[in-house]
């Protein structure tokens, strides 16, 4: 492909789903809100196999849109993935953070 992923890359590094308390784990394949604990679930990544496996450089070199993110995103297959056409945010600088923050790394 010509977005930056190898051969070898799979498409999302999306693990289990568990809640922040406790242990347990859940098929993130089955659509759920809870745990049996009422607690909401998290999704869980692999991250260390998303760093083997995927550089930054690859990644800058994909469309710049969502799918740019395809491996931290929930979502098994490319025929899965739902946009509404989001792009990347704006690259300007929000002046608040100097007013609001005293954070000046803008200039």
């Amino acid at each position: 492909m010509g977005d930056g992923r190898g051969p070898d890359v799979t498409y999302s590094h999306l693990t289990h789903l568990s809640p922040p308390w406790c242990g347990a784990t859940y098929d993130p394949d089955i659509i759920q809100g809870l745990c049996t604990g009422e607690s909401t679930l998290l999704a869980q990544y692999d991250f260390d196999r998303r760093c083997a496996e995927v550089c930054r450089d690859q990644i800058a070199r994909r469309n710049p849109d969502l799918g740019r993110y395809d491996e931290m995103l929930p979502v098994g297959a490319p025929e899965s993935r739902v946009t509404l056409g989001e792009g990347m945010p704006p690259s300007c600088p929000y002046r608040g953070w100097v007013r609001n923050f005293g954070y000046d790394g803008f200039s």
